[in-house]
């Protein structure tokens, strides 16, 4: 995730460990001069609670998913906590089931399991219900999908495993590992290597090297923090071993992100089916946007509604299924866009209700367009500037906060430069100073509340985060010619 306020080495929360959460309470607290935003710390830890969900159903360990479950869900205490918990469980079953499918599973197996508890959470009329439904599909999961079954040594293998993923960040031998599992070093190589397929030093680099794929996309941390952060013993050595997984370097990992470089996809008509939906297009749509690639993502996206389109009226209800699961993936690339965690969750939120609203194939196709086009205008806004990175920051932060009187020192630390320079590269980047760029953002939001509600001027004032009513239809005239009394009448009289 792009922040300037992330986890450090000594307290990188690791499986095993109790992590020492800010309390619910503080989700709601506004951003204070000289400590961190605590909604930034909450997202980022619930984030890595994520990780160490599917670690543990990849391992089988059911007690550690528990308890990662039960600390990812008690998060949704606020208004309207069982729409924000269904929202949230609807998201994890996602992120499980394509886990699974990434596990070499059987995809249609998964899409049933989905099928089906997409459905019981969204009817789910308690809190205890929907989070009942919740675990039960995990179990699901976890027991058909990612157990240790048939492995005669499944007890051994989880300890070490567990063991592994609670120290993978520092240096580990051989013979910790197997004093862990309870067994003599020569014996426990022996048997990893025969009941996982690779020896115990291959298994812990890709896992290592997996991690630092994911803070290379969603952190701005340096390669040199990632490879302390990973275990790896330099970063020479870290480069190495990266790119004898990948092909690349890290570095250049990275900067595929920014990549400007437009690819031709056509349609593959073995992937278009009304029976199988395009999960390796999925994949490369995901992969696309990411990349900034926005063109073939869009062609990419068509052979995915193709799938929609053929899909016949009975057989709705599992396309809407894939529609949301896909709405869900989608949103999350917010991460990687300097969009903040509120702003995610409300895409998410919006999303998933248009899709569970929807009747027919043509209304998710165009929600599913929506969604990319979203995406589209935010990575292009940024595109081929110096500082995007900084100025995405600023941006979420700036979406997020605009309600309220917020200043130039408080976007400065959220983007991670001081004042004066931050003020410098946003006029010569953007093209006009921060006030000016915060009002233009405040009176196109305020166009929007008068065509789209009937609140009083004074509420729209205070919703658009103006200081008074005066100076709102001050600001407001400047950048449209007009009053915003005369703006809503002629609007709706047109």
């Amino acid at each position: 995730m792009n922040t300037i306020f992330v986890n450090s080495a000594k307290n990188h929360p690791v499986l095993g460990e109790k992590v020492n959460f800010p309390k619910a309470g503080a989700l709601g607290e506004k951003y204070d001069k000289g400590r961190p935003f605590q909604g930034e710390i909450i997202f980022e830890s619930l984030q890595e609670k994520e990780r160490i969900l599917i670690a543990g159903l990849r391992r089988g360990d059911t007690d550690a998913c528990k308890i990662a479950l039960e600390e990812i869900m008690s998060y949704g205490i606020g208004p309207g906590t069982l729409e924000n918990l269904r929202f949230k469980a609807i998201e994890l079953l996602v992120l499980l089931s394509r886990a699974a499918v990434a596990n070499n599973t059987d995809s249609e197996k998964i899409f049933d399991i989905n099928n089906r508890y997409l459905k019981r959470i969204d009817e789910s009329k308690t809190n205890e219900e929907l989070l009942k439904n919740l675990r039960l599909a995990m179990d699901c999961l976890a027991g058909d999908i990612f157990s240790f079954q048939g492995i005669r040594h499944a007890s051994v293998l989880r300890k070490a495993e567990r063991f592994i993923w609670k120290n993978y960040t520092r240096k580990l031998g051989l013979e910790e590992i197997s004093k862990a599992s309870g067994l003599s070093a020569p014996y426990f190589s022996t048997i990893f290597k025969e009941e996982m397929g690779e020896n115990l030093s291959g298994y812990l680099n890709r896992l290592r090297v997996e991690r630092a794929a994911a803070l290379l996309t969603e952190t701005g941390k340096s390669l040199t923090e990632i490879s302390g952060l990973c275990g790896f013993k330099d970063k020479s050595w870290f480069s190495k071993i990266f790119k004898s997984y990948f092909g690349i370097s890290p570095g250049r990992y990275r900067e595929i992100g920014n990549t400007t470089e437009e690819k031709t996809y056509l349609p593959n008509q073995d992937a278009i089916s009304a029976n199988t939906y395009p999960l390796e297009k999925e994949r490369e749509l995901l992969i696309a946007l990411k990349q900034g690639d926005i063109s073939s993502g869009k062609q990419i996206l068509y052979e995915i509604i193709l799938y929609f389109l053929g899909v016949k009226t009975a057989n709705f209800p599992q396309a809407r299924s894939r529609a949301i699961e896909l709405a869900v993936l989608l949103s999350r690339l917010g991460t990687g866009m300097g969009l903040t965690e509120k702003i995610i969750t409300e895409n998410r939120n919006k999303s998933i209700k248009a899709i569970f609203g929807s009747g027919n194939v043509e209304d998710l196709n165009s929600i599913l367009y929506k969604i990319v086009d979203e995406i589209s205008d935010h990575v292009n806004f940024f595109r081929g500037l110096h500082h995007s990175s900084a100025l995405k920051k600023a941006g979420g932060y700036i979406m997020e906060n605009f309600t309220r009187k917020i200043s130039l020192e408080e976007i400065a630390k959220a983007s991670g430069f001081s004042a004066p320079y931050f003020s410098t590269i946003f006029k010569n980047e953007m093209g006009e100073n921060f006030s000016s760029y915060l009002n233009r953002l405040r009176v196109e939001k305020a166009k929007t509340m008068l065509i789209n509600t009937k609140l009083p001027l004074s509420k729209v004032t205070r919703a658009c985060g103006f200081e008074d009513q005066c100076w709102f239809s001050k600001i407001f005239k400047l950048y449209t010619g007009t009053s915003p009394g005369k703006f809503r009448s002629r609007m709706k009289g047109a």
